[in-house]
């Protein structure tokens, strides 16, 4: 009876997880050659590819065996001195993993998704267009913590780096804007990042961000009034970005309501800026109300039902008898309260024992004296 040969060792699962702890080890020694390191993570790659073709991938356990590499991964990508080939190597896992395991790499994309933005900009064309691939996946299939994006980009103390940073990442934003949970980029002001490249002074720079500051401004009108939006936006353009607004995104929703404002003779344009301030955070759009401001009138009686609510009564003058408007207690013991006026139980305690306290003192004290003069002078 003959014997069935055995499958190759990268077709079993337990296969893969050797690899990946071959791998690690490559990776760990720094006596590797960048050869081997390179062979090592691509052959975690094909395996990989292997399995998800035979539809065997067991996604989260890979996951925790990966974890061994992904540590040695972020230190090869922060040095500076690592090979290309290594690198290289290191930007094709990451791709591929991001393709084949989705949402579930969000932890480790996490991690990487800031040296994977550096990396775009690598002097190597095939690092770098490989890094670009490999960034658009993440966004596409995984997902990443924006938060640690726009952190990464203050950190950065090179106005060449900056530049570089923002043109990169600033074209993800309209697959985030448009394929992403609202939540994930709800409390982030990523316009700083388009900024950045609009205040540039080469066109090829400034032409990157118009896209994504359409569809940002598409974002925001949704969630703030649009008229002061609007305006708030227009305080930060110069004339030059808007006549590139009207080049670049004419159609967008962003030019149709700047176009009608610009053309008014009362319009001035502000100068050239070298930063920009982001829209949501200006006056404009923090102090804009929907509820018409107070008169004088109002303010009037509201201070003095302040003052009726302090002062105590007089003999001489006789309170006023309205009440519809005076404020409700709580709101009286809150004014009093920001006052000092209002103390805690334990605190009138500790008042009268001191008060009496400073009595029977003073007491004693006057006794003695007396005590004293009877007995000197009887």
């Amino acid at each position: 009876m003959l014997r069935r040969p055995t499958a190759p060792m990268h077709s079993t699962m337990g296969g893969l997880h050797e690899k990946i702890r071959s791998c690690h080890n490559t990776l760990r020694n720094r006596h590797s050659t960048p050869a081997a390191c390179s062979g090592s993570l691509d052959q975690v790659g094909e395996c990989l590819a292997f399995h998800n073709d035979r539809r065997s991938l067991n996604v989260e356990h890979f996951l925790s065996t990966f974890d061994y590499v992904v540590d040695s991964i972020v230190v090869r990508l922060e040095e500076r001195r690592t090979h290309t080939q290594v690198l290289l190597s290191i930007i094709k896992l990451c791709y591929v993993c991001s393709l084949f395991c989705g949402e579930l790499f969000r932890p480790i994309a996490d991690r990487i998704v800031v040296h994977v933005i550096l990396v775009c900009s690598h002097v190597d064309a095939r690092v770098a267009t490989k890094a670009k691939e490999c960034l658009t996946t993440f966004t596409e299939t995984v997902s990443y913590d924006l938060r640690l994006i726009v952190q990464a980009a203050d950190n950065l103390s090179s106005d060449e780096d900056l530049i570089q940073y923002c043109t990169t990442f600033v074209g993800q934003i309209p697959i985030i804007l448009e394929t992403w949970d609202t939540q994930e980029y709800k409390d982030i002001d990523l316009f700083p990042l388009i900024a950045n490249c609009l205040v540039n002074d080469h066109p090829h720079i400034r032409k990157v961000g118009y896209a994504p500051l359409a569809m940002l401004y598409e974002y925001q009108r949704t969630q703030h009034d649009e008229s002061s939006l609007v305006h708030a936006y227009l305080e930060q353009f110069s004339k030059q970005t808007v006549d590139e607004i009207f080049r670049e995104v004419p159609s967008s929703s962003l030019a149709q309501a700047i176009r009608p404002l610009v053309r008014r003779p009362s319009h001035y344009f502000p100068a050239m800026k070298k930063q920009m301030q982001s829209p949501v955070l200006s006056r404009r759009l923090q102090f804009s109300s929907v509820s018409p401001s107070p008169s004088y009138q109002d303010l009037r009686h509201r201070r003095q039902n302040l003052y009726d609510d302090d002062v105590p009564r007089s003999a001489f003058k006789k309170r006023p008898s309205h009440t519809s408007h005076r404020r409700s207690p709580y709101v009286a013991t809150a004014y009093r309260r920001s006052h000092g006026r209002t103390t805690s139980l334990v605190q009138r305690i500790l008042a009268w024992v001191w008060f009496w306290i400073v009595v029977l003192l003073a007491a004693f004290g006057f006794m003695s004296l007396l005590w004293f003069i009877w007995t000197t002078y009887a």
